[in-house]
């Protein structure tokens, strides 16, 4: 099996629209090891590793009370992200779609599948 080439250089520049939906958020910092399942009807499941959260509200990595934990989740609604909305869960605020996490667990998001009998993600 031949594998096209890879390119020799990637043009990337800032996106201010996409940028500003992870940043309306007090409390929600950043997350890592993003991914992302289209769920359908414009929704959009955002997995993430490692979260930062700040329980003051101050956006900030640096106050007192921020905490580095294993995981978070975003549904975005809209695929537009100029025009779109986020909200982050995090273990004080899990969706009821969602079977609690146990504690001391963390997981890598690294896949996940959305049709109308079910999903799963891994």
């Amino acid at each position: 099996m031949a594998f096209a080439a890879p390119p020799d250089r990637f043009d990337a520049s800032a996106w201010p629209a996409a940028d500003k939906l992870f940043r309306g958020d007090p409390c929600w910092v950043g997350g890592d090891g993003a991914y992302s399942v289209e769920l359908g009807k414009g929704r959009i499941l955002w997995m993430f590793g490692d979260s930062l959260i700040d329980p003051t509200g101050s956006h900030s990595r640096k106050v007192a009370g921020v905490k580095m934990i294993g995981n978070s989740i975003a549904i975005q609604t809209g695929s537009d992200p100029s025009t779109a909305n986020i909200r982050f869960y995090w273990r004080t605020a899990l969706l009821p779609h969602f079977s609690p996490i146990p504690a001391r667990t963390v997981f890598g998001p690294a896949a996940g599948f959305a049709s109308k009998a079910a999903s799963l993600f891994f």
